[in-house]
C-alpha cells in the first residue's frame, strides 16, 4: 500500500535510478514501486519522460521573457 500523508520529494537522481531499476526486468515497475512506496502511475510517468528525453536535467525553461505594448491609437479621418 501507498502512503499518502507525506509527499516525498525525489532528487532527479533518485527518479533516474528508479526508472533505470524498474526497466531491468519485466514486472519490475510494481516490484519496484511497492518496495520504495512510490505509486506505479508515478513511476510508469517518470519512465516516459526519461523515454522523451526530458528526465535528464537538462530541461529549458519553459517562460520567457515578453514585453506588453500599447495598441496604437486609431487614426482619425
Amino acid at each position: 500500500m501507498v502512503s499518502t500523508s507525506a509527499r516525498r520529494r525525489w532528487t532527479l537522481e533518485e527518479k533516474q535510478r528508479l526508472v533505470a531499476e524498474s526497466s531491468s526486468g519485466p514486472r519490475l515497475v510494481s516490484v519496484t514501486a511497492r518496495r520504495t512506496g512510490l505509486s506505479t502511475s508515478q513511476l510508469f510517468t517518470w519512465r516516459r519522460l526519461a523515454r522523451d528525453g526530458r528526465l535528464s536535467g537538462d530541461v529549458v525553461p519553459a517562460l520567457v521573457p515578453s514585453e506588453i505594448t500599447p495598441a496604437p491609437a486609431p487614426e482619425s479621418l
